[in-house]
């Protein structure tokens, strides 16, 4: 029947043929004489016997073995409900444990917790003892542990990172294939044989490694242990731990890209930032810039008006006042080149091999009057130390470094109302000279850091100019070096400056050191300015020149085009309707013999092409001294 797939009927079952001698031993015990059996059928496959006994010979009627057939099938019906009752609840089961990964690892954006839950799934999902995650590093050589469930102490390392090719070959056949791969019988199963294992106090018995891929390339694994269970890995099991990898990658992709978008925010907010400083420093820069230049109009008609006055008086008790008012107007003259040099009207001054190490030293002797006698007259202990680095000089402006540096030191120095540590360090990064002012005071809120090196911007109230700090960075940004800020409310500031190494300096300018006799010569002076104009012919007719004055350049020019001899044209630089370029390219084109000189009140150094520069001699910057003219027309 179990062949054929027909019912069985016998009147006597002990002299049936038909019956195995496997079988009639049991039946004869129990006195069967009788029988009919039926087979069990669901989808054409003998699932189970249907089997009816009497204990006298009774031959069974067609009826029935009809009626007995139509119970088999309602058992089958049953058979299989069942089953697909049993299946469909496995099936919930698995579904309910995947949405539970997909809901659990997508609820993180930490990587390790991601790793954590993952692991903690499919420990639960496949009934294991251990799981651990482990990711590849970028160059796909190296393997490190990110996270794990009940992993026992044997197991657990701070940095745990091997190799790939240290692994047992169980694990490199995973990593090198993609897909999942098990082993029942870990001592018996010759790609287990391997240090990692055998020097385990407790190896496990039965492993499953599944690789976590990413748009096909494997990025890491999840490595569960049966430590006693010599488990037998289904196909069906294999399928739903490749859900759990497929939604744990995922949410690691996730994670992945939400760091590398909140790094690129950063990267946006601090570029933005830098843009709008930029601007505000540039705008900034040209108002400085232009009030520089009217200043520097105003201070050379005082400048120059006393120098005439000085030259001219010899009783003591009139040149005193005058000379004070000569030195107060120079002092005027060197805030004003500060402010130029703020707005970058001027470049980096006199290039020298700097020491940063010497130009720290000096800043703080220049200063201890200000952190010490000052400090300890209001009670207050203040230290300052250098840590001196080994690092190769640069090349820089010594003067404008030393002021930069001492900004720095004195704004430390008022972070510290209640005494403190000022701690000055140098080291070399790479191609770069780094100098750090840290202090231990009364830090900055993040508001505050990211204004810190605005214009104009102080925390100080009336006593302070708010431009130490922005000064600073623009002399560093004018040596190709940068100026970064770290600090916390109550726990101090850190300001460092870095700056390149080994950058060639430009050519020192030569300057005369003493004043050489001038020959009378014959002088076209062209300045809008009345004043300005009157005092540059009255200075040049002291030194016994024949001056001719023009309000513009279009009124100098007509007067070279009326044939008057000229030896040399003095020309303003900013004027309206012509420039002095315009007027010294004009010159040179027509009378390359007439020497030229621009008189600026936008510093030594007005912005200019290199074509514009070639048409000139000399510049002079406003205020103009005595000596600095004399100068200019021996040259």
């Amino acid at each position: 029947m179990l062949t054929t797939g027909r019912p069985f009927r016998t009147d006597d079952y002990a002299a049936d043929a038909r019956i195995t001698r496997d079988y009639l031993g049991p039946a004869l015990a129990e006195g069967v004489v009788s029988v009919l059996a039926v087979p069990i059928q669901i989808g054409g496959l003998i699932e189970g016997l249907l089997f009816v006994a009497n204990r006298t010979r009774r031959p069974f009627s067609d009826a029935e073995e009809a009626i007995l057939l139509r119970l088999a099938d309602h058992a089958a019906i049953a058979i299989r409900n069942a089953g697909l009752h049993e299946e469909t609840e496995r099936r919930l089961r698995q579904t309910e444990g995947l949405l539970g990964v997909a809901h659990t690892v997508g609820e993180s954006l930490d990587p390790a917790e991601i790793a954590r839950r993952a692991a903690r799934q499919t420990t639960r999902l496949l009934g294991g003892d251990t799981s651990i995650v482990f990711g590849l590093d970028d160059d796909g050589e190296h393997a490190t542990a990110i996270a794990g469930y009940h992993v026992p102490p044997a197991l657990r390392q701070s940095a745990f990172r091997v190799p790939v090719a240290e692994f047992p070959p169980v694990v490199q056949e995973a990593i090198r294939n993609g897909r999942p791969v098990a082993s029942t019988e870990v001592g018996a199963d010759p790609r287990c044989d391997h240090p990692l294992f055998r020097t385990m106090a407790v190896p496990p018995r039965s492993i499953l490694l599944a690789p976590l891929l990413s748009r096909g390339q494997v990025r890491g694994a999840i490595l569960t242990y049966w430590w006693n269970e010599a488990r037998r890995i289904t196909a069906e099991e294999l399928r739903l731990v490749q859900g759990v990898t497929a939604h744990t990658v995922l949410a690691l992709d996730n994670a992945r890209l939400y760091a590398q978008s909140q790094r690129a925010l950063e990267d946006l907010k601090t570029a933005q930032e830098r843009v709008v400083r930029g601007e505000t420093l540039r705008a900034l820069g040209e108002l400085a810039g232009g009030a520089a230049h009217h200043l520097n109009n105003l201070l050379a008609i005082i400048y120059g008006r006393v120098q005439l006055l000085l030259r001219h008086e010899e009783a003591e008790a009139r040149r005193r006042p005058l000379e004070v008012v000569e030195r107060a107007a120079r002092d005027a003259a060197d805030v004003v080149r500060r402010l130029q040099r703020f707005a970058q009207a001027e470049p980096v001054g006199r290039i020298e091999r700097v020491d940063l190490n010497e130009l720290a030293a000096e800043v703080i002797e220049m200063t201890r009057v200000r952190w010490h006698d000052v400090a300890e007259a209001q009670g207050v202990q203040i230290g300052v130390t250098l840590q001196r680095g080994e690092l190769p000089v640069v090349h820089g402006d010594p003067v404008a470094l030393r002021e930069a540096i001492m900004n720095l030191v004195l704004n430390a120095v008022d972070a510290l109302p209640e005494g403190g540590r000022v701690t000055l360090a140098t080291r070399s990064e790479g191609s770069m000279v780094a100098l750090s002012v840290t202090d231990t005071g009364v830090g900055m809120t993040d508001e505050v850091r990211q204004r810190a090196r605005e214009p104009f911007f102080t925390t100080k109230g009336v006593k302070s100019t708010g431009l130490g700090l922005s000064v600073s960075y623009g002399v560093i940004q004018r040596h190709a070096g940068d100026l970064a800020i770290e600090s916390a409310l109550g726990r101090g500031t850190a300001v460092t400056i870095r700056l390149p190494a080994a950058v060639p300096a430009p050519p020192p300018r030569v300057v005369p050191t003493a004043s050489l006799p001038v020959r009378p010569q014959r002088i076209l002076v062209i300045e809008d300015s009345a004043q300005v104009r009157e005092l540059l012919a009255t200075l040049l007719a002291e030194q016994g020149h024949s001056v001719t004055a023009a309000a513009s350049g279009s009124e100098g020019l007509a007067t070279l085009e009326s044939g008057r001899a000229v030896d040399l044209v003095l020309t303003d630089l900013g004027m309206p309707g012509m420039t002095g370029w315009q007027v010294a390219r004009t010159v040179k084109a027509r009378w390359p013999g007439i020497r030229v000189g621009i008189v600026t009140g936008w510093g030594e150094h007005p912005a200019a092409t290199a074509a514009e520069r070639a048409s000139v001699d000399f510049v002079l910057a406003k205020p103009v001294s005595v000596d600095s003219l004399e100068r200019a027309l021996a040259g």
